[in-house]
């Protein structure tokens, strides 16, 4: 196996890489927990084994700038954190992560890696290699709800240049009828109501409310702005973190809004890579491969692709450099346009996980990889990936046809051994983010013919709101923030109402979708397939007939000012709205909330 790039040979200089051709059946090596101590005998344990890993030395190097991170986990942990740490030992100003955590349920990964130094193991794998790297990129780690004081300092220090997020669909808390940042959310509320209160926020609960009280302390102390960076599956998640950022100022101080609008930026951006949750038997393959203890390593394929909007107000690392040239698995590209990558790598990969998600459960698979063993799920999908790409415009530099079929090859590792229930959790926010948008352009273009594979994997989807038992019988786990209002309209259609499907399609959707009748019959007939026939006679009859008649291929693609969205919604797209025209459609805001109201019912309690 070749060193990784960026990793050098021997221990003082950048990474010590330490592999051997030949072990030894009876080779016990020690294990080590991941402790900056424990690094040089990591390294020494490694002599002679037949592994790849590149490991730090002991003293952490001094940063010089600092990405605040929301919502560390896995996902950020395989591409943020891992990018950044290529360039921490070769830059002669280094960029470190500080982690920051909201929720309560932040505690543990705070706790985790200050009880590891703030180290880490990243392992990728897939079935020809496996090889691992101790990341040192995550330098602190602030937990508002207990270290108000580590919030202001983080918040006013001069070194802090940009402040990413991965908090998922979820913690965007949108309207499902507009899209807009829904201000009824009881943890919007909260935010806002203390804001009132106090004058600012010394312990956000939201991103949103974490990002306004960064940049209202730094423009408050004459620092100047940062750059936002989501991260996460959206389409266009700079445009609607800017807008949802825009829009809780402006319900908090109007001139902060309009001071967020002129300074900071939101830079569009695409993340491609499969990082299932860390499991015990990722723990203990960790431990057995590469004699590293490591209570929250993060594990993901070899793969990664990130296109980042080159828009950074306080400078930006070079991560587009963290990976060598010959590197045909890993790259960060900057570019001025994300949207085609972003479209294309929603619709098809995100879409396509969801849709496999719905229909292998189903059928009463659970693995990923085990359930495109399955001839009829296979098929499925990449008649599903077929249809979709339908909806995508030219991606520069990707041929779409060798993308998909790359995309199942990925799908179908089993070193990852990926969930069929992780891919389905929070189904309605992913099914909307990831195919709202095409949607509308067929509906535009095509009005009287919806797309038959799309509606299918909807039905399947609406019968595991309804039931959650697969065909064999067999319950499993739905995870979605919706799931109890999404049940009885499922159970209708189940059942035969004629309404259930469109009810369903509404709360997933919106009015927008739900008012296409093509697609409304589409799902129903579909779901009723599935009832008389089943699930396998339903995908060959669906796969056939796309085969036979292919859905056309839409002559225009989702652009930032041609959405299908609602008008009001779609002109806050634009890079040139201002803080006041955001301002102007702000719904009526009870600014004398009590504090003390109870919000500890609320439904919309998630992140």
């Amino acid at each position: 196996m070749a060193p990784p790039t960026n990793a050098a040979p021997r221990r003082g200089d950048s990474f010590d890489e330490v592999k051997d051709d030949e072990v030894k059946e009876d080779d016990h090596r020690s294990q080590f927990a991941l402790r900056r101590a424990a690094l040089s005998g990591l390294v020494r344990s490694l002599d002679g084994a037949d592994v790849e890993i590149a490991v730090p030395p002991k003293a952490p190097p001094a940063i010089a700038r600092v990405i605040a991170h929301v919502g560390v986990g896995g996902f950020s942990r395989s591409h943020l954190s891992y990018a950044t740490d290529r360039l921490l030992r070769s830059s002669p100003a280094p960029w470190g992560i500080t982690g920051v955590g909201l929720m309560p349920w932040d505690a543990k990964m705070c706790k985790t890696l200050r009880d590891q130094d703030m180290l880490y193991t990243l392992v990728m794998q897939d079935d020809a290699a496996k090889s691992a790297r101790v990341v040192e990129a995550i330098t602190d780690f602030v937990f508002v709800p207990e270290d108000t004081r580590a919030f202001e300092t983080l918040a006013s220090d001069p070194r802090l240049k940009i402040i990413s997020l991965t908090v998922t669909e979820k913690g965007y808390y949108q309207d499902v009828a507009t899209g807009d940042l829904d201000l009824r959310n009881a943890l919007i509320k909260q935010d806002v109501s203390e804001w009132h209160y106090a004058g600012s926020l010394q312990k956000p609960r939201t991103a949103f409310g974490f990002i306004c009280a960064v940049l209202q302390r730094r423009r408050s102390a004459g620092l100047p702005a940062v750059t936002v960076l989501s991260c996460d599956n959206l389409p266009l998640n700079g445009d609607l973190c800017r807008r949802a950022t825009l829009r809780f100022a402006a319900a908090c101080d109007a001139e902060l809004a309009k001071w967020i609008d002129r300074h900071a930026t939101f830079p569009n951006s695409m993340v491609d890579r499969i990082t299932p949750a860390t499991e015990d038997a990722h723990r203990d393959a960790l431990a057995a491969d590469f004699g590293v203890r490591d209570a929250w390593p993060v594990v993901s394929e070899r793969f990664a692709q990130w296109v980042v909007e080159d828009a950074f107000v306080a400078g930006r690392p070079d991560w587009d450099a963290a990976f060598g040239d010959d590197n045909e698995d890993e790259s960060v590209l900057f570019v001025e346009d994300v949207e085609p990558y972003e479209t294309m790598k929603l619709r098809l990969l995100n879409s396509g996980h969801s849709a496999l998600a719905a229909v292998g459960l189903l059928l009463g698979h659970r693995l990923v990889h085990l359930s495109l063993a399955d001839p009829d799920v296979l098929g499925f999908l990449g008649a599903y990936m077929r249809q979709v790409a339908r909806t995508l415009g030219p991606v520069p530099g990707v041929d779409l046809a060798r993308y998909q079929a790359k995309l199942i090859d990925r799908f179908a590792n089993p070193t990852i051994a990926d969930t069929l229930a992780r891919l389905a959790s929070d189904g309605s926010q992913k099914f909307k983010s990831t195919l709202e948008h095409a949607l509308l352009v067929l509906r535009r273009e095509q009005p009287t013919r919806a797309p038959t594979l799309v509606a299918l994997a909807l039905a399947c989807f609406l019968r595991a709101c309804a039931t959650q038992v697969d065909e064999r019988g067999a319950a499993y786990p739905l995870e979605d923030p919706r799931k109890g209002e999404l049940a009885e309209p499922a159970r209708k259609a189940v059942a035969g109402d004629a309404g259930g499907a469109k009810d369903f399609l509404s709360l997933v959707f919106g009015d927008a979708v739900a008012s296409w009748a093509a697609l409304v019959d589409a799902v129903a007939a579909a779901n009723g397939l599935v009832s008389a026939e089943g699930l396998r006679a339903a995908l060959r009859i669906a796969v056939k007939q796309d085969r036979d008649d292919p859905l056309p291929r839409t002559t225009s693609r989702l652009s930032r000012t041609d959405s299908g969205l609602p008008p009001r919604v779609a002109s806050t797209l634009s890079r040139s709205d201002s803080a006041d025209a955001v301002a102007s459609f702000l719904p009526d805001f009870d600014r004398s909330l009590s504090l003390n109201r109870d919000i500890s019912n609320s439904s919309d309690l998630f992140f």
